[in-house]
Order: C-alpha cells, then sequence, then structure tokens
C-alpha cells in the first residue's frame, strides 16, 4: 500500500508519495493562487499519470485540508503533530523544528524522550 501526504495550506499545496517501504517516490510543491480543487485534482493526476491506478493510504493536512478531508471522509491531521512525528522518526536527535507557513510560524521544542515499551 502506498501512502499520500496532501498538505493545503492558506497559498500552497504539497504532496508527498511514499512506497511500502516509507521511501518518498514522488513530491510536489506549488501555489494554488486560492484555485484549491482544481490544484488538488492536477497533482493527482500527476501521480496517477505517473504511477497508473495504485492502492493509496491518504491523509490530509493544512489550514485549508480539513474540509476536504472531511467531505471525503479521509484522515486529517494537524500539520504540525505530522511533521514533529516524521522529525521525531527520521531525526531522533533534533532538538527544535520550526514550521513557516503563509499564515504564521510555528516553534517545537524536542525532549530527550524515553519510550518504554511492555512485553
Amino acid at each position: 500500500m502506498f501512502r499520500l501526504g496532501i498538505d493545503i495550506g492558506s497559498t500552497t499545496a504539497k504532496v508527498v508519495l511514499t512506497d511500502t517501504s516509507d521511501l518518498i517516490i514522488f513530491s510536489d510543491y506549488v501555489r494554488h493562487n486560492t484555485r484549491i480543487l482544481d490544484t488538488l485534482l492536477g497533482l493527482l493526476e500527476k501521480i496517477q499519470y505517473r504511477f497508473g491506478d495504485i492502492s493509496l493510504q491518504v491523509a490530509f493536512s493544512g489550514s485549508t485540508a480539513m474540509g476536504i478531508a472531511e467531505n471525503t471522509n479521509t484522515p486529517f491531521v494537524q500539520e504540525i503533530i505530522a511533521a514533529a512525528s516524521l522529525v521525531v522518526k527520521r531525526y531522533p536527535k533534533v532538538k527544535s523544528l520550526i514550521d513557516i507557513g503563509g499564515e504564521d510560524a510555528k516553534l517545537v521544542l524536542f525532549n530527550d524522550l524515553i519510550i518504554q515499551t511492555s512485553g
């Protein structure tokens, strides 16, 4: 199952497609110029043209994407939660994350986390 992340913010739309090993096999970043649905459809058409009919697990993030996620019954992940989760997974020694978007900026500070498992 391929995974597709779609982030639609106040000014841009971004997509990242990963394969079954979580390797990025496609990404794109475009300004939507308030034509959000047209832009999203164009990005999805690029993916379909390049990869054909593939099974996707999709999630949305971004300030403009919640309504699309709700209308399509697709998961929505708050953008900072998504970014922080990836940073912790791929770059465990990182201490901070700064996200500068079209409307605001966010700062995440990471502590040394102790992850315990049972069993």
